[in-house]
């Protein structure tokens, strides 16, 4: 079967505007796709930073809390008449300072320890302990 001059460029024309017509709805497509794929990334992204920051804060927050843990275990083992209120920076954590005050409670045989961790950046309390101890006794060295 033969088909005349008017059939073939007829038959040849048709495909051509079909891809061209999904071509185009293609590109409508794909915008779509990328706008809903936008609406879903950012806020996502979102989450995953604020749990970013949140795993640093807790990070800080329990390095400073064995710090403190140390830095007063480290004073309360000296002998109980060595205790004084002091300050000062750990050798290994510079951007931390630590501050130890020990005061009497209305119990006449226990005194309060207390060790706080601030940053030295915002000055902000990290971590605190304290602990009750009893006062040392005064020796009477005469006999």
């Amino acid at each position: 079967m033969k088909l005349g001059n008017r059939a073939q460029q007829h038959l040849l024309a048709v495909p051509v505007r079909l891809c061209c017509r999904r071509t185009g709805s293609l590109l409508l497509e794909l915008i779509v796709a990328v706008f809903v794929l936008a609406l879903v990334v950012i806020p996502a992204s979102q989450y995953v930073t604020n749990a970013l920051r949140a795993g640093d804060k807790t990070q800080s927050s329990v390095r400073a809390a064995l710090l403190c843990e140390s830095r007063l275990n480290e004073i309360l083992a000296q002998e109980a008449g060595a205790w004084q209120n002091s300050n000062g920076t750990f050798d290994s954590a510079s951007d931390y300072e630590w501050e130890f005050t020990l005061s009497a409670m209305t119990i006449s045989s226990l005194q309060r320890a207390c060790m706080t961790v601030r940053s030295r950046s915002s000055g902000r309390i990290l971590a605190e302990q304290v602990v009750f101890v009893r006062k040392p006794k005064l020796t009477d060295h005469r006999k």
